[in-house]
């Protein structure tokens, strides 16, 4: 909500007969009058009642609103005695509506990652606003009303995170701002994280290679979708070291914040609601034409046998709607002089391949190409391991259908059902692949 707004502010707008406590027809009536896309759902409404309805009874009083919100109520206050101004106070409700979308959502998932440090003055992450890096990156044009071209563009490379102005960022309360019930009838979150190769060692798109396929991605679903996103992109989220290999100890602490606990890997790639671009194409003749320090050879392991960029695309794999893994290099070539839009990208980008146990994740791993092995490869295991539980022990529906599994990737997946993680599932659809008689054998056994 816009400061100086109480929480009994917004429970008075919402509860519209003043009967002290909230229906999902009162929840609706605020949601409905949004702008900017599909409001939620009487579905959502009811669900979103139920999250929070300690006492059972189908509404939320005003002590199970301050619960949803993350703020109880003075002890023992059950009611609430405010001057009854909606016109004064309806912003405040629109903005208190926005919010619930937000926690729909799962937002509040992320805010460890992208809050501000009060001690520090800074988040850990910090997400770029799409419009920014189309004009200001990209170089695009700004036609108006989502609308972007890119004749004449002349892309920069990459600013890391410390040479960007504020402007350049989306802020936590941006986000929670946002209306993430989307056009296209898609609902996730309005984030796009991005999983790529570093090309160099000092740099990871030195060339801009990445900075075109990525631009030409976030027009396309700017244009299907409206409105903006938050882009993470590692060098301009996170801050990264200076010529001589330093981070200031504000900036050092903070770094660690990302990757502390499950990090960065569970809270944005692996989160049910944020769309996830993996760039898995090396520039053609790579890496003829780049720098590296001497003694230093180039990293020629394709995406898939680096192991941050590996573990990145597992998780993102885990529970997301097929429509928000996109992998933006599987576009026919003949692509990098056009501009697809976002259903090319649907049609050739959103297969993906069967989630792993964690020993066979481990197994695997030990292939990967790492910088530092030793440091990472263990890092990266416990991050998945601890996703894979999270993710799975949690999910109630799981969609894999149309991804042209065979019996190899049907067995891979028996074995995470014969795991026992699945305590929570009740759908799983499987349909529209090519699953044979020994595939379906090993689900059944499973």
């Amino acid at each position: 909500m816009r400061r100086g707004a109480s929480l009994a502010e917004a429970f008075t707008v919402f509860d519209r007969d003043g009967s002290g406590y909230l229906t999902a027809d009162e929840v609706m009536q605020i949601l409905l009058r949004q702008g900017g896309g599909h409001p939620l759902s009487y579905q959502d409404a009811h669900q979103f009642i139920n999250a929070f309805d300690i006492n059972g009874d189908g509404v939320l009083n005003y002590s199970e609103f301050c619960m949803a919100f993350g703020n109880a109520p003075a002890s023992g206050a059950t009611s609430i005695g405010v001057r009854r101004d909606r016109t004064v106070q309806y912003d405040d409700a629109v903005g208190l509506a926005s919010h619930v979308t937000w926690l729909k959502h799962g937002g509040e998932r992320l805010e460890r990652l992208l809050a501000v440090v009060p001690r520090l003055g800074d988040s850990p992450v910090r997400l770029v606003d799409a419009r920014y890096f189309l004009t200001e990156i990209a170089g695009y044009r700004d036609e108006g009303s989502g609308y972007y071209s890119l004749m004449g563009a002349q892309p920069r490379i990459l600013p890391k995170r410390q040479e960007l102005p504020d402007k350049a960022f989306i802020t936590l309360d941006q986000l929670r701002q946002m209306n993430h019930s989307q056009r296209g009838g898609q609902e996730c979150l309005r984030i796009i994280v991005v999983s790529h190769m570093w090309l160099q060692p000092d740099h990871p798109d030195p060339k801009m290679t990445t900075v075109k396929d990525l631009a030409k991605a976030i027009m396309a679903l700017v244009h299907d979708k409206g409105g903006t996103f938050g882009l993470f992109v590692d060098f301009m989220s996170v801050l990264q070291k200076d010529k001589a290999g330093n981070r200031t100890p504000q900036e050092t602490e903070l770094f660690k914040m990302v990757f502390e606990g499950q990090g960065m890997t569970s809270e944005l790639y692996s989160h049910a609601g944020t769309y996830v671009f993996k760039v898995t194409k090396q520039p053609h003749g790579y890496p003829a034409g780049f720098s590296f320090p001497p003694g230093i050879q180039a990293n020629q392991a394709e995406y898939d046998r680096r192991g941050w960029c590996y573990m990145e695309s597992s998780v993102a794999n885990f529970v997301k709607p097929a429509e928000i893994v996109i992998d933006l290099s599987k576009l026919p070539d003949t692509w990098e002089t056009e501009v697809p839009n976002w259903d090319d990208y649907l049609r050739a980008g959103r297969l993906r391949g069967p989630p792993l146990v964690p020993v066979a994740f481990n197994e695997r791993l030990q292939t990967m190409r790492f910088t530092t092995p030793a440091i990472d490869g263990p890092a990266v295991y416990e991050m998945y391991k601890s996703a894979f539980s999270s993710h799975y022990g949690a999910a109630e529906e799981l969609e894999f259908q149309s991804m042209q599994w065979g019996d190899a990737e049907a067995i891979e997946f028996a074995q995470v059902i014969s795991s026992g993680v699945l305590t929570n599932l009740k759908r799983l659809r499987l349909d529209k692949n090519n699953i044979g008689d020994v595939g379906m054998a090993e689900l059944a056994r499973s």
